[in-house]
């Protein structure tokens, strides 16, 4: 009996290259699906504020620990490091009136793991960045923004 196979599953890396190309934050972002998935989309101040703590050596703090240190100024496209470190982003988040009805998502890649805390040391979410299949750098922080929504605040440990 002849086993027939499609393409797809004879050469699934061009697959998954493919399909990344169509879903990914990269070069094509403009022209694939990275495009429509969101349409109205705010970077930086005065819509988000990040800062950074980075613990000293290879030390794991406690949420405890990290929120009481003295986080300086960071932006997007900063590399952190070396590999195994600890990294503590204080993240505040202003979402404009122009959203308001809209789901507001915050995204956050760091091409690691991260885990986003509330303000009042609860774990909320992990997060996978990177291109992977189990990419997920998405936080939702509400289903339905409203005229004149508070800042929020939130922590996002970077491991």
């Amino acid at each position: 009996m002849q086993r027939h196979m499609s393409y797809l599953q004879k050469h699934p890396s061009i697959t998954r290259g493919r399909i990344n190309n169509f879903t990914s934050d990269n070069q094509w972002k403009d022209v694939n699906l990275q495009a429509v998935l969101y349409d109205l989309k705010v970077s930086g101040e005065p819509h988000v504020k990040l800062e950074v703590w980075s613990a000293p050596g290879q030390e794991r703090p406690p949420f405890s620990h990290a929120v009481k240190q003295e986080y300086r100024p960071a932006k997007v496209g900063e590399s952190f490091g070396p590999s195994w470190t600890t990294h503590w982003f204080r993240v505040t988040a202003s979402i404009p009136d122009s959203f308001k009805g809209k789901a507001v998502q915050f995204l956050f890649d760091t091409n690691s793991e991260a885990m986003v805390w509330s303000a009042d040391g609860e774990p909320i979410m992990g997060l996978t960045g990177g291109g992977g299949g189990e990419r997920h750098v998405d936080y939702l922080l509400t289903p339905s923004a409203s005229a004149n929504e508070p800042p929020r605040t939130f922590y996002m440990e970077m491991a």
